[in-house]
């Protein structure tokens, strides 16, 4: 790929990763300046049967697994970054999907690192649930930030399974 070409990924990359961030953030702001700590509001009348936004802190990783467990913590970033690099090279960066892929991963890795560093824990706030008699299951609370990479790595799959399709 030419320098050129690079370039332009990478600036793609970068936008799409500040605008990401830059989301993730103002909404988290908006959610500790609005929502009592546990406190809950039901902002989309039809959907408050199965969703509600929660102000909750999480020290843990995905899913709130491994709460004030640092080590591991640091463990899995460290894990996932060398991942990450190592894979780096392999993938086709001229693919606009890759790229939107990659920055909106960047863009939520960051919106939670910066969190972790500025505050020492996570904001969640998306609190998706169903009611079943008297009984209330929750799907673990998340973020902007962790919705964003999923759906990155939702979209890399995606373009990696159209790059590894034989022509026709």
């Amino acid at each position: 790929m030419s320098t050129h070409r690079v370039t332009r990924a990478l600036i793609t990359i970068g936008i799409i990763a500040v605008l990401a961030w830059s989301i993730d953030q103002a909404v988290k702001a908006w959610v500790r300046a609005t929502i009592p700590m546990y406190g809950a509001i039901y902002p989309v009348p039809f959907a408050a049967r199965f969703f509600r936004l929660t102000h909750l802190t999480n020290t843990g990783v995905a899913f709130g697994m491994f709460q004030g467990s640092e080590m591991v913590n640091l463990l899995v970033f460290a894990v996932l970054l060398v991942s990450i690099v190592l894979y780096a090279r392999h993938l086709p960066w001229q693919r606009p999907l890759v790229q939107v892929a990659a920055g909106l991963q960047l863009g939520g890795a960051l919106g939670n690192l910066v969190d972790r560093l500025r505050l020492g824990y996570v904001t969640d706030y998306l609190d998706f649930f169903v009611r079943w008699g008297d009984r209330v299951f929750h799907y673990p609370p998340f973020n902007l930030a962790d919705s964003f990479i999923v759906v990155g790595v939702g979209l890399l799959l995606v373009a990696l399974w159209r790059e590894e399709k034989p022509p026709t």
